[in-house]
């Protein structure tokens, strides 16, 4: 045994050399964690500890500055880190697929409903169209009318300069129709803002139509 004492003593020492030198390969050619620690948005990872403490490596929310975990090693925590990110991007996507699966269960009823409004729609749309039609063919006639009677004006003008004779009553007379025209006059401007109202009100129905139309297909 004391023969084999030294080169045993001499093998373990140059066992210990070449383990220490594949460690030492290992470090250098292996996973850079910090690069991929530095790639975590969400995530930031601190060393805490040391001194008397071993040091460990906290997983830290960006955002809300919660803990996440700790961990023995860097490589520990970066893996924690992508775990967490992982979880989260699963209960995210299982969110989404109730939320989509709600919708499409609201399909059918938002169908039915669309098609209802759609329906009525159409006929508020073709009543309207009807009283903008109404409405153009008063204005029409109440324009008519107040051209005639601005002739009937300009006529009782004539009138009076050539009958001097009958100038009070032909004044009282131009004053009635004056007074009528004004009225006439009044109604056109009522029948014109009642137009434009009628107008916006056709161009809102035709948007909410194109834009139920769009929702059904």
């Amino acid at each position: 045994m004391a023969r084999l004492g030294k080169p045993l003593a001499v093998a373990a020492f140059v066992l210990s050399v070449l383990f220490c030198g594949f460690a030492a390969v290992i470090s250098a050619g292996g996973e850079n964690w910090g690069a991929r620690a530095a790639k975590l948005n969400e995530f930031s990872i601190s060393a805490v500890g040391g001194g008397d403490q071993p040091v460990r490596y906290q997983v830290t929310d960006r955002i809300t500055t919660e803990t996440i975990t700790t961990a023995d090693s860097l490589a520990a925590a970066v893996v924690a880190a992508y775990k967490e990110r992982g979880n989260r991007a699963r209960a995210e996507r299982t969110a989404i697929e109730e939320r989509v699966e709600q919708m499409r269960s609201q399909v059918p009823v938002r169908t039915t409903l669309n098609k209802a409004d759609r329906t009525a729609m159409d006929a508020r749309l073709q009543f309207q169209q009807n009283e903008y039609e109404r409405l153009s063919n008063e204005l029409i006639a109440a324009t008519a009318e107040g051209e005639e009677l601005a002739r009937q004006a300009e006529q009782i003008r004539a009138e009076a300069a050539t009958r001097a004779e009958d100038a009070q009553r032909l004044l009282s007379e131009l004053d009635a129709i004056r007074a009528d025209l004004y009225r006439t006059n009044e109604q056109i401007a009522a029948l014109k803002d009642r137009l434009v109202r009628l107008e916006g009100a056709l161009a809102r129905a035709e948007r909410r139509r194109e834009q139920l139309s769009e929702r059904l297909q």
